[in-house]
């Protein structure tokens, strides 16, 4: 009988949404790490997960957005616990080219190691990140018309001392460009411009009409129009890609200089390679990565071997998605 009311209890709970997706991915990755100096080698077994799940109503006017995550500490015993992430959200009104939407709860902004879009992250890669996704309560206004397509969000955060302040962040597309700006904290600006941050992107084969190619270029940009120096990071780069190779370059702020590759051309396998250099001044010094990928039923599969300089590491990533 308890079990017959469970299941009426999850049936009227599913029947109150008119769709209801999960996903999800388990990783299991066995790994040899081998230390030049001092000398040493090690095995370890990593093991992470995570479930996400949305919602929305019939009409698709209300819904919500939750990830939940295990942690699991390296402490004796092993101490195991549940992380949470997500919002909900309502239209406030909706039309064929004009949306208002409702948000409160973990919106983000900003672009979080933003980068080149053939990099493996088997080692540090030039990356850019101006983002949040504290707690806030929002307000989304999307446009649309034709090419042209525009977001703009304004968050209204908590404050210790101002009680609240505020984020805006704007991401416009019109044909083959791309930009975006981000201000934090608002009512922290007293007098002139405050701190801001921006990207552009130009799809050049987009804009020149050639087909079956990639040739994007991409910049990311901190400005603090108070600060010594202004312009206080920046990330620039490009995706290309012709028939089954592809390649990616980034290059930031601190000199540091990623190239990545990788191609198709051994399908149903995947080979690619990073090669990051730190600090131009100093090509000496380099990351090193390579990797193979492929899919074998249910479980995707990544061998890949690294090397920072002192440390080398070989590991088997097995990910199942859902």
């Amino acid at each position: 009988m308890r079990k017959l009311l469970v299941l009426l209890v999850a049936l009227v709970t599913v029947a109150a949404f008119a769709a209801v997706n999960f996903s999800g991915r388990l990783d299991v990755t066995p790994k040899l790490t081998y230390t030049a100096t001092p000398t040493s080698m090690s095995f370890s077994v990593g093991v992470a997960g995570a479930l996400y799940i949305e919602a929305s109503n019939e009409d698709q006017t209300t819904g919500f957005y939750v990830s939940i995550s295990p942690t699991v500490t390296t402490s004796t015993p092993p101490a195991f616990s549940w992380s949470y992430w997500g919002y909900v959200w309502q239209k406030l009104y909706t039309s064929d080219s004009f949306t208002v939407t409702l948000q409160a709860g973990n919106l983000e902004r900003g672009w979080s190691s933003a980068s080149g879009a053939n990099f493996s992250w088997l080692i540090t890669t030039p990356s850019f990140t101006a983002y949040s996704d504290d707690a806030a309560v929002g307000l989304k206004f999307d446009i649309s018309s034709g090419d042209l397509s525009d977001s703009l969000s304004v968050f209204v955060t908590p404050d210790a001392t101002k009680i609240v302040n505020v984020d805006v962040f704007n991401s416009l597309s019109f044909g083959f460009l791309s930009t975006g700006i981000l201000v934090q904290d608002l009512l922290n600006a007293t007098s002139g411009l405050p701190p801001f941050s921006l990207s552009a992107s130009v799809d050049l084969a987009k804009a020149l009409a050639i087909q079956g190619a990639t040739l994007k270029g991409f910049g990311y940009f901190t400005i603090n129009p108070a600060g010594s120096p202004i312009l206080q990071k920046y990330l620039v780069g490009a995706d290309v890609g012709i028939e089954k190779l592809s390649a990616s370059v980034a290059f930031d702020n601190n000199n540091q200089l990623g190239i990545a590759v990788k191609t198709t051309a051994l399908a149903p396998v995947t080979v690619g390679a990073d090669v990051v250099i730190p600090n131009i001044t100093s090509i000496t010094n380099f990351l090193l990565a390579g990797y193979a990928s492929w899919k074998t039923g249910l479980i995707g599969h990544r061998l890949a071997l690294s090397w920072d300089g002192t440390i080398a590491t070989v590991a088997w990533r097995m990910r199942v998605t859902f």
